[in-house]
């Protein structure tokens, strides 16, 4: 995808992901930073921490992602297969229980939440210590989203899929209503 396409659709996905009331609702979110591929979360993370919110990224570790708050891109520095992530010598370590909505990328997700990762299993490890409470949103292009993927026991379902076209409430909607706005 051209850099402006990407940059054009990741808009109109954050868009629409904030007409989500339990997303704007929340003061504690689990953001990422995107590779190439993925819909792109940090002007969108800006906006947030100018807001007053506070921000969460994860930090690999091993087989680990550890959950840290930060206060802006100054925090962050290329980590693990390059993606910025918090540098070790910046930010709170959060725990889990802390976060109220997680932003999940993927390669690909399908109409029940299911997602296809790079293989790591970073995040589903993550998705299952944080539990049932925290909503889970993936975000992706449309051209992402799929009938159908291969699911295994250790998979982590996210909550709704919210695409520049279309938010899918793959787990019962969860998500709440779009706001009036």
């Amino acid at each position: 995808m051209a850099p402006a396409d990407r940059e054009e659709r990741s808009r109109r996905i954050t868009e629409r992901l904030r007409r989500l009331e339990a997303f704007w609702r929340a003061r504690r979110v689990l953001f990422y930073a995107a590779d190439g591929g993925e819909v792109e979360t940090l002007p969108l993370l800006e906006r947030w921490i100018e807001g007053g919110r506070k921000v969460i990224l994860p930090r690999v570790e091993g087989e680990t992602m550890i959950l840290v708050e930060v206060d802006g891109l100054k925090d962050l520095a290329p980590g693990y297969r390059g993606l910025l992530e918090p540098r070790s010598d910046r930010g709170r370590v959060v725990p889990w229980e802390e976060v109220e909505v997680a932003l999940v990328p993927g390669l690909a997700f399908d109409l029940e939440g299911n997602r296809l990762g790079r293989g790591g299993g970073h995040y589903d490890r993550t998705l299952a210590c944080i539990g049932p409470k925290v909503l889970k949103i993936g975000l992706a292009f449309d051209f992402q989203v799929v009938d159908r993927l291969p699911v295994e026991a250790r998979d982590v379902p996210v909550d709704c899929v919210v695409t520049e076209s279309r938010m899918i409430e793959a787990g019962g909607g969860r998500a709440g209503p779009p706001r009036n706005s």
